[in-house]
C-alpha cells in the first residue's frame, strides 16, 4: 500500500486529500478502482464519503488499486461490493475512504489530512453509513421504519431539543390505538431487528460522530442490502417508548380503555391492571433501551451541530462550548487510539479550538489530554473540566496525574457518580462556591503538577461506607438516609438552638431543635496547606455579560492594609459562620440544593415555595426547603415507567397537580443524582455533605479559585492529590465571600488571602 501512496503524492499546501474512483461490475467480477488526488477547497469532485466502524482484527481481503492488488479489510471488502451494486449502475462513482485515501502509517500525512475531514465529510454530496451484514430481522425492521408515512400519521414524536426521550417530554397515550396500524409484523421480531440495528458498533464510534453531523444533507444507512433514511431513523428512536408499549402489556384490551377514557383520573384506575405486566416486561426490553443510548448520542449531534447558530443564540454558546458540550456527551463512546477521543470531535469545533488544539500524533494521550485541559480552564474561565477528573473506578495508569481527566474512558453510567458540574456548564450557572473568582493555575515539572489557589476550609473527620453503585436499585431512591451512621454524623454537626422564639425567651429545655452552624478560624493558619499568597481582585464583565473576580497574586506579603475611603482592603482570617436548621440542612445537602441542580430543568415552571404549607423552625438560608425526604406523590405514579407514558397535558390533570409532581420528579431525581456512588461526611468544625467514594478521613475540603464546587484533596507529603468534587452545605453559593461586601456589590478592588496547593 505505501507504493501507491507515493505514486499519487498529496500537495498539502493546496489541501489535497486522495479519492478512491470505483468502476462497474458485475457481481462476481473483481473490485477495480483508481486512487487520483484533488483539492477540497478548490477543484473537488463530486463524491460520496463512506462511515463505518474499523474492524483490525477480521479478515482481509484484496481489492485492484490503479492496477496493483491491495489488502483492505473484509468489512470494507463488503462495503464496496454493496456500493458497487447498488450506486455504480453504468458508471463510476467516486469515493472518500479513510482506510483507503489516506497513508495510516505516515503521521505527518494523518496530521494533516485528518483537520481535512471537517471539510470532507461537510463537502459531500452524500455520506453513506455501513452497519454491516443484516439478517431476516434487520430486513424487517428497516422496512417498518422506512414506511415513514405511517409513522408521521397520528404519532407524536417527541422535540430533539427537550432533552432525553424516555423521560422529558411523554409520549401520548392517545396515539396507542395507531399503534397497531404502525407494525404489522410480529413485534418481538421488529424488535429482535432493531435492537440488533442499535446495536452494532458503528453507534459506539467516536469518529462516526462527526461523520454524520457536519454533512448538509441526511446520510443514508446500509445494513446488508436494506437501507434506511436518517429521518426514519430518528423518528423511530425518538417513539421508541411508544414501540415498546405494545410488547408490555395487553395493547388490544388497552385500546377500549383509553379510547373511551374520560379524563387522566379514570385512566390511571382503569389501567391498574395491566401495571405489574408492564413492570415485568420493561426489565425484559431494557437491552434495546439501553443499546439506544449511543444513537440517541448521533441523533442528538448531528440535530446541535446542524442547529449549532440557534442552539447558540437559545444557550449563550460560544466558540468553547461545543468541543466541551460533544467532549461530556461522547464519554462512554470509544476509540481505538486514546487520542481519537479529542481529534475525533475537532470536526465539530470552532476555529478557536482547532487553533489551539492541533492535530498531531506525536504526542502522547497524555499531552493531547493536557493541552485540552489548558485550553478548557483558560476559555471556560474555571475549572469545570476538574470535575471530570478523579472519577472512581478507573483503572490506575501509572504516573498519571490525578487533576488530567482521561479522556479516553468512563466508568458505565451506574457505576460512576454524576458530576456536579458539568464539562460544557457555564460559570456559576449552578453552584458558585467561589463567587466567580478567575482561575489562576500553571502546570510544572513536565507538566506533572498542578499548581492552583484556593481556600482550605476543613478536615473531614467523619464519612460512611463505601457504597458500590452497581447495588442502587434503579430509579430515584434515597439510600443514604437509611444509613446509621447519618443521623449520627447530623446530631454531631449540629448544636442547640439559641435563634427560636422558645429560646429567644429563655426555656432552653423546652427547644428540641439543631441548628447547623459549621464554622472557620484562622483560615490558612496551617503550614501543611500551602504557602499563602496575597491576590489583587478586580470586578469585570466580559463581551457575553458574564461577571468575573480578575487576580493576580501579589509580591508583597505585609499586614493587611486598607486604601483611602475602604474600597480596597485585604480579607485576612476571619470566622465564617453559617446557620440554618438542621432539618433544612439535611434536605439540601441530599437533595443537593434541587433548585440549584435543576433550574435548567425546571424551565419556568413554578417549584414549591414557604407559602406552599412547608413549616420549618426558623430560616437563615434564602434556599428553597423541601418538606419531606423520600416521599411520593398522593396518586403513586412518581418514579413509574409506566405512568412515563401519560401525556403532561392529559385533559383533566389539574396545573396544581403537574406542578406538585414535576417538583417530586426534580427533587428525587437530585437526591439520586447526589447520592449515588457518593458518602456521607462530616468535617471538625461542623460542616456535612456528600464526597467521592474513594474519600476517607484526613482528606482537605477546599474552595478552588475558579471551581463553582468544593473539592477534596489528599496530602500526599508536600503535594496533594485529586480526590473529587464535593457537595457541602454552607458553601455551594458563595457563602464564604458575601459576607464580603465588595463581592456582593461587585465595585472597585480588593485584596484576598489564598493558599497554594501543589497537586499531582
Amino acid at each position: 500500500m505505501a507504493q501507491i501512496f507515493q505514486q499519487v503524492p498529496l500537495d498539502h499546501s493546496r489541501k489535497e486529500t486522495r479519492f478512491l474512483r470505483l468502476f462497474p461490475a458485475h457481481c462476481e467480477d473483481e473490485i477495480r478502482t483508481e486512487l487520483f488526488t484533488a483539492s477540497v477547497e478548490y477543484d473537488i469532485p463530486d463524491f460520496k464519503a463512506l462511515s463505518y466502524a474499523w474492524d483490525l482484527d477480521g479478515p482481509k481481503r484484496y481489492i485492484a488499486v490503479n492496477g496493483n492488488p491491495i489488502e483492505v479489510p473484509g468489512n470494507v471488502f463488503v462495503l464496496l461490493l454493496k456500493i458497487r451494486r447498488h450506486f455504480c449502475g453504468t458508471s463510476a462513482i467516486i469515493l472518500w475512504i479513510d482506510s483507503i485515501c489516506i497513508n495510516q502509517e505516515d503521521i505527518p500525512e494523518k496530521n494533516t489530512q485528518v483537520p481535512l475531514m471537517a471539510d470532507i465529510y461537510t463537502k459531500a454530496s452524500q455520506v453513506l453509513v455501513w452497519l454491516g451484514d443484516g439478517n431476516e430481522c434487520t430486513d424487517q425492521a428497516i422496512a417498518v421504519m422506512n414506511n415513514v408515512e405511517i409513522w408521521k400519521e397520528g404519532v407524536v414524536v417527541p422535540d430533539p431539543w427537550e432533552g432525553d426521550t424516555m423521560t422529558s417530554k411523554r409520549a401520548s397515550f392517545r396515539n396507542l390505538p395507531h399503534l397497531l396500524d404502525i407494525v404489522p409484523i410480529p413485534i418481538d421480531s421488529f424488535l429482535k431487528g432493531l435492537n440488533d440495528i442499535y446495536d452494532r458498533g458503528w453507534f459506539r464510534r467516536t469518529w462516526t460522530l462527526q461523520e454524520v453531523a457536519l454533512p448538509q444533507d441526511d446520510p443514508l444507512i446500509l445494513c446488508g442490502d436494506s437501507t434506511l433514511s436518517w429521518k426514519c431513523l430518528v423518528i423511530s428512536q425518538r417513539c421508541l417508548p411508544q414501540i415498546l408499549l405494545p410488547a408490555m402489556t395487553k395493547l388490544p384490551q388497552m385500546r377500549g380503555i383509553v379510547t373511551n377514557a374520560n379524563n387522566y383520573q379514570e385512566l390511571v384506575l382503569q389501567t391498574q391492571p395491566f401495571k405489574e405486566e408492564f413492570e415485568t416486561n420493561f426489565e425484559k426490553y431494557e437491552d434495546i433501551i439501553d443499546h439506544s443510548k449511543s444513537l440517541e448520542t448521533a441523533i442528538r449531534t448531528r440535530s446541535w451541530h446542524q442547529d449549532l447558530p440557534k442552539f447558540a443564540r437559545e444557550h449563550r454558546f460560544g466558540d468553547v462550548e461545543p468541543l466541551s458540550l460533544h467532549i461530556h456527551t461522547t464519554k462512554q463512546q470509544l476509540s481505538t487510539d486514546p487520542r481519537d477521543k479529542i481529534y475525533g470531535l475537532l470536526g465539530l469545533a470552532s476555529d478557536l479550538v482547532r487553533r489551539h488544539i492541533r492535530v498531531d500524533y506525536n504526542k502522547s494521550a497524555k499531552d493531547v489530554f493536557i493541552d485540552t485541559f489548558k485550553f478548557l480552564v483558560s476559555h471556560k474561565r474555571g475549572f469545570q473540566i476538574l470535575s471530570r477528573a478523579a472519577v472512581p473506578r478507573l483503572s490506575e495508569q501509572p504516573g498519571w496525574p490525578t487533576w488530567l481527566p482521561r479522556f479516553d474512558t468512563y466508568p458505565e453510567e451506574d457505576e460512576a457518580p454524576q458530576q456536579f458540574i458539568w464539562e460544557y456548564s457555564d460559570r456559576c450557572s449552578v453552584y458558585q462556591a467561589s463567587l466567580g473568582l478567575e482561575p489562576n493555575f500553571r502546570l510544572v515539572d513536565s507538566d506533572q503538577v498542578l499548581i492552583l489557589y484556593g481556600i482550605p476550609i476543613d478536615e473531614v473527620t467523619q464519612v460512611t461506607e463505601r457504597d458500590d453503585p452497581t447495588n442502587h436499585p434503579k430509579g430515584w431512591k434515597a439510600t443514604r438516609l437509611d444509613d446509621p451512621s447519618t443521623p449520627e454524623m447530623s446530631f454531631l454537626a449540629s448544636k442547640p438552638c439559641r435563634f427560636c422564639i422558645k429560646c429567644r425567651e429563655g426555656t432552653y429545655d423546652a427547644c428540641i431543635e439543631r441548628v447547623y452552624c459549621p464554622e472557620i478560624f484562622e483560615l490558612g493558619q496551617n503550614s501543611k496547606l500551602g504557602k499563602s499568597v496575597w491576590a489583587s481582585c478586580t470586578f469585570t464583565h466580559d463581551e457575553r455579560g458574564y461577571s468575573w473576580y480578575k487576580w493576580h497574586e501579589l509580591e508583597s506579603e505585609g499586614p493587611p492594609v486598607s486604601s483611602p475611603g475602604g474600597r480596597c482592603r485585604r480579607i485576612n482570617d476571619w470566622k465564617y459562620s453559617f446557620q440554618e436548621p438542621m432539618k433544612e440542612a439535611v434536605h439540601q445537602t441530599f437533595t443537593g440544593n434541587y433548585v440549584a441542580k435543576n433550574a435548567q430543568w425546571v424551565n419556568g415552571v413554578l417549584m414549591f415555595s414557604r407559602s406552599q404549607g412547608v413549616t420549618t423552625h426558623h430560616y437563615r438560608n434564602p434556599s428553597v426547603v423541601v418538606s419531606s425526604v423520600g416521599g411520593v406523590d398522593n396518586d403513586g405514579t412518581f418514579g413509574n415507567p409506566w405512568f412515563d407514558f401519560f401525556d403532561d397535558d392529559f385533559d383533566g390533570v389539574p396545573n396544581y397537580r403537574k406542578i406538585r409532581r414535576y417538583n417530586s420528579d426534580l427533587r428525587h431525581r437530585s437526591m439520586f443524582y447526589v447520592e449515588a456512588g457518593r458518602r456521607v461526611f462530616r468535617t471538625s468544625n461542623g460542616f456535612i455533605g456528600f464526597g467521592p467514594s474513594t474519600l476517607d478521613a484526613g482528606d482537605k475540603i477546599v474552595v478552588i479559585a475558579g471551581a463553582d464546587v468544593p473539592f477534596a484533596l489528599r496530602p500526599d507529603g508536600d503535594f496533594f492529590t485529586l480526590v473529587g468534587e464535593c457537595y457541602v452545605e454552607g458553601l455551594m453559593q458563595g457563602e464564604l465571600f458575601k459576607q464580603q461586601p465588595e463581592f456582593t456589590k461587585g465595585e472597585g478592588s480588593f485584596e484576598i488571602k489564598l493558599r497554594q496547593f501543589s497537586v499531582r
